[in-house]
C-alpha cells in the first residue's frame, strides 16, 4: 500500500510504501510476504535510473510494520494518462502529443532494459505503475 508522507528531516513530500499485513495473522507478515518485501527493497535499491524511482529508506514503524520510503513524483498515473486520452479531454490530447507519447514510452522501455541487464525482471508493469511527472519525467514506481 502506497501513501504520500512528510520527511521530516529534509523537509520534502515522499511515497510511502508499507507491507500489507494481513489481520489474520495477528498483525504480523507472513515469512513469505516478508521476503517478497525485503527482495522487492533489495532489488529496487540496486538500480540508479532516471526512470525508475529511487529509495531513500527503509524501515520498521513503532506498530512493527515494515515499511520503505520512495521518491514522491508530483504528477498522474500512466493510467490516467491513457484514460483522459481516451476520453479526448482536450488538454491531455494538447499536452500528450504523439512525440511525447513516443518520449514517454521510450522512457519505460530505457528502465526495462537497465533491469533487464542486471537480471531484473518487473514482475506487475501496468500503467497504474508507471508516473508521469509534472515536468514531463516518466518514472516506473515498482518492480
Amino acid at each position: 500500500m502506497r501513501s504520500l508522507a512528510q520527511d521530516r528531516d529534509i523537509g520534502r513530500k515522499v511515497a510511502l510504501k508499507r507491507l500489507h499485513t494481513p489481520h489474520d495473522h495477528g498483525g504480523t507478515p507472513s515469512p513469505s510476504s516478508l521476503a517478497r518485501f525485503v527482495d522487492e527493497v533489495r532489488t529496487v535499491g540496486q538500480l540508479e535510473h532516471p526512470n525508475i524511482v529511487p529509495i531513500h529508506d527503509v524501515g520498521v514503524d513503532e506498530a512493527g510494520n515494515y515499511f520503505f520510503v520512495m521518491k514522491y513524483v508530483d504528477g498522474v498515473t500512466l493510467e490516467d494518462v491513457v484514460e483522459k486520452l481516451k476520453a479526448g479531454e482536450p488538454d491531455a490530447v494538447a499536452r500528450y502529443t504523439i512525440a511525447r507519447r513516443v518520449e514517454m514510452f521510450v522512457g519505460i522501455l530505457r528502465a526495462l532494459e537497465y533491469a533487464h541487464q542486471r537480471g531484473i525482471i518487473h514482475r506487475d508493469l501496468k500503467p497504474a505503475n508507471v508516473m508521469v511527472g509534472d515536468n514531463g519525467e516518466v518514472i516506473g514506481v515498482a518492480v
